[in-house]
């Protein structure tokens, strides 16, 4: 298959011929655009969250919380920095010593977005791991898979990720 395009990357994935073209700044805003729509979307169809404001630019976000500092969380102190935990059935995320909810992936982004300055005490950094609850080697595939891409897009939009502890 021939992949031609005056514009963005291309990629040739394995021998099938199929071909990724797009240019990286196009595709983070577009991620970022769809996912705070899918966040927005899921909101109006279910209970509303008034613990919840509604989701800011990431403009907003970078303005309102800072470089995350590895001294104030470096020290062994109890993690009060987002929570993320990657699992087949979505993405535990957890605000300090709030109670955890699962949220499926693409309501990851506009949640960590839409969060209040006080759940970032470390600034922007969170800490990502998988869950060690698997039904199959299939399960723990994914699980990688998944926080493979949620710290990819976590990093593009400027938030640190620290690994979390080893699924157990």
């Amino acid at each position: 298959m021939d992949c031609r395009n005056r514009r963005g990357l291309r990629e040739q994935l394995g021998t099938n011929g199929v071909c990724f073209l797009m240019s990286a700044g196009r595709a983070l805003f577009g991620v970022v655009v769809l996912l705070v729509s899918i966040g927005c979307n899921k909101g109006k169809n279910s209970s509303p969250d008034a613990s919840l404001p509604d989701p800011r630019t990431v403009s907003h976000f970078i303005d309102e919380i800072p470089v995350a500092e590895t001294s104030k969380y470096s020290d062994g102190t109890p993690w009060m920095n987002p929570e993320l935990i990657v699992s087949r059935d979505g993405v535990l995320v957890t605000f300090g010593r709030a109670t955890a909810r699962k949220v499926p992936v693409s309501g990851v982004v506009p949640m960590l977005l839409s969060s209040p300055a006080t759940n970032w005490p470390y600034g922007r950094v969170v800490r990502l791991s998988e869950s060690g609850i698997l039904a199959s080697a299939q399960d723990a595939s994914e699980n990688r898979k998944t926080r493979t891409l949620l710290q990819q897009e976590l990093q593009s939009l400027g938030i640190r990720v620290e690994p979390g502890p080893p699924p157990g």
